[in-house]
């Protein structure tokens, strides 16, 4: 498996292809579901109504963007080689950092397992925006859901455990839209955090009565 297929460190293994995530716990390693999966397992999300093939064109047109907005944090973007779709997302993107939005280079869809809740997670972008810590969810969708906050919430947890220099952070869903500032919503809602450890707690339960979820 090639390196762009596997994330590896000491606590962690991620194989991107499978979306498995795999966290140390003292000597032993386990497989532990990710904040999405945690998610879908339980139908706080739930794709199931949506056609099949324009699902996948979504997610696939998802997936490029956050790869190329990923490229073009850390420098390496060619924007020559830009699909057409692909780059009136880009400039939507840069709309949002001249809104304030800083990237902080060290968090930029880094992996992470939670020491203690024993769950994964990969958020979009750690930021700063005038000087709060921030956590940024990126969507190209037509629109941004409240689950959204649920999955910024597993993710605070997890930087809270892993980061905890830097504080809570601010949860942010920034909807890009093609060539158009974004959508940008801020997550306030206490009850986030229960709901997500409910779905966590439930999928885990789920997980170890009927087995790891096919792929």
């Amino acid at each position: 498996m090639s390196a762009e297929q596997l994330y590896l460190s000491d606590e962690l293994e991620v194989d991107w292809v499978s979306h498995t995530y795999r966290g140390r716990f003292g000597a032993i390693w386990e497989i532990v579901p990710s904040v999405t999966q945690a998610l879908e397992e339980t139908f706080l999300v739930d794709w199931s109504g949506l056609d099949p093939l324009m699902l996948a064109y979504a997610q696939e047109r998802g997936s490029a963007v956050h790869f190329a907005t990923r490229l073009y944090d850390e420098n390496d973007l060619d924007e020559s080689s830009l699909d057409p779709v692909v780059a009136p997302y880009l400039e939507s993107y840069r709309m949002l950092l001249d809104l304030g939005f800083a990237v902080d280079p060290t968090r930029i869809e880094r992996p992470a397992v939670h020491p203690i809740w024993r769950f994964g997670g990969t958020p979009d972008r750690g930021m700063f925006y005038h000087g709060d810590n921030v956590l940024i969810d990126l969507k190209a969708t037509y629109a941004l859901a409240p689950v959204t906050g649920v999955q910024l919430a597993g993710y605070a947890l997890l930087e809270l455990a892993t980061r905890p220099e830097l504080g809570p952070a601010r949860r942010f869903g920034v909807q890009l839209r093609p060539s158009t500032p974004p959508r940008v919503v801020e997550y306030r809602d206490p009850g986030d955090t229960r709901v997500f450890m409910g779905a966590l707690a439930a999928c885990q339960w789920k997980r170890a009565h009927y087995g790891l979820p096919r792929i």
